[in-house]
């Protein structure tokens, strides 16, 4: 089978590399897919297609909640020709955003931090009431291991953050900070099709709040309930993704949903598990085309 994975990066990434790899072991043809191939599309003559060296039979888009419109566009352009990929057009523009993502999880009562987007400073008092006070987190609506998130201590400089956002015309996420986090970790689950294929619990570096591994956090080893898999299928399956990498927190014992990622980095989900995370994702989006049933 003929597999795109589409990417704005080059082999060289440790992601696109096993992808490759894990396809071309399991006796495919991969290939990597930048979105400017795609494009231009033009309108108003002939009908738009693709070169024909490009055509594919599934994509694996490797685009996550950084993804810009002329992205999203060639995943449209992909779909509307007929090509089969995960994650399409729809839901990729619903789950690249935080607030949207966590407003429909909590819309179908799945645990979610206190959470409110705002846009301007007389916003604020409001907001920080709703998440508890001070300390409180600051992101970004759309990032990427860890980036754009912040420790707030006080009103000024939640005001500043407001008055010179890192993504203008965005907004601000304001959630309550989960101590939790600082001293536990998150755990990162990884969903295909509805099931999870691997996991672990990952411990932020001294002194940061954050557990992503760009940010120097480690996984670990982690043996969940069976709830705590549940949970992350559930939002997965709620968001309307067919794979995705889902964060955890631990809020008195029970399992509360941080974000839900399209494009999760596995490279230490590997080192920690022994899985075989890109060989999954191949099987799957193979299975998921010819619509066999995953095993």
């Amino acid at each position: 089978m003929r597999i795109a994975i589409l990417s704005t990066r080059t082999r060289r990434y440790h992601q696109n590399s096993r992808l490759l790899e894990a396809a071309e072991a399991l006796g495919h043809r991969p290939f990597l897919l930048h979105p400017n191939q795609i494009l231009p599309v033009t309108l108003g003559g002939s009908s738009p297609s693709l070169p024909g060296t490009l055509n594919a039979e599934v994509v694996i888009p490797r685009i996550g909640a950084t993804i810009d419109e002329v992205e999203l566009a060639a995943v449209y352009h992909l779909e509307r020709l007929g090509t089969p990929i995960l994650n399409g057009f729809q839901r990729l523009s619903l789950a690249r955003d935080k607030y949207l993502s966590l407003r429909l999880l909590s819309e179908h009562g799945i645990p979610v931090p206190k959470s409110c987007l705002i846009a301007h400073p007389s916003q604020l008092p409001e907001a920080v009431r709703f998440v508890g006070g001070y300390p409180l987190i600051m992101k970004t609506p759309r990032g990427r291991q860890g980036t754009d998130i912040y420790l707030v201590q006080e009103d000024s400089f939640a005001r500043y953050l407001l008055a010179r956002p890192p993504r203008p015309g965005l907004g601000l996420l304001v959630q309550e900070f989960l101590q939790e986090v600082e001293t536990e970790g998150d755990v990162r689950v990884i969903v295909l099709g509805g099931r999870p294929a691997a996991w672990m619990r990952r411990i932020p570096r001294k002194g940061e709040f954050r557990a992503n591994v760009h940010l120097r956090g480690r996984g670990v080893p982690w043996n969940p309930t069976p709830v705590w898999l549940d949970v992350a299928c559930q939002a997965v399956e709620v968001l309307g993704l067919s794979m995705a990498g889902v964060d955890l927190v631990s809020r008195q014992g029970d399992p509360m949903v941080l974000e839900v990622n399209t494009n999760p980095g596995f490279r230490e989900m590997e080192r920690v598990t022994g899985i075989d995370v890109a060989r999954q994702i191949i099987e799957f989006a193979v299975q998921w085309t010819t619509g066999e049933r995953p095993k």
